[in-house]
């Protein structure tokens, strides 16, 4: 299976202190997915469902690491994806 898609969605943050802030994560995915067993003529599918998750974000001052969850509904199939990352905001005076 062959997957490709656009997403549009939102995270809501709540800092628990001042080096911890946990997110959850909604939104919309619309994809397009092929299917390679009927390779001549592979099956095409498309739809749109809706996307959630959840993260953690823990750093100091400007610097975040981040580490997050989110489930997308890809026709009758769940796809998990587990995701990890690092945030860097940079000082405008």
């Amino acid at each position: 299976i062959s997957t490709d898609g656009l997403t549009l969605g939102a995270n809501v943050m709540t800092p628990i202190n001042g080096q911890l802030t946990l997110f959850a994560r909604l939104g919309y995915f619309d994809w397009n997915a092929s299917y390679s067993p009927a390779i001549p003529n592979p099956e095409v599918d498309s739809g749109s469902d809706f996307l959630y998750g959840a993260g953690i974000l823990v750093g100091w001052d400007n610097l975040k690491f981040k580490a997050g969850y989110t489930r997308f509904k890809v026709d009758k199939f769940n796809v998990d994806v587990y995701g990890g990352g690092f945030q860097y905001y940079f000082p405008v005076n």
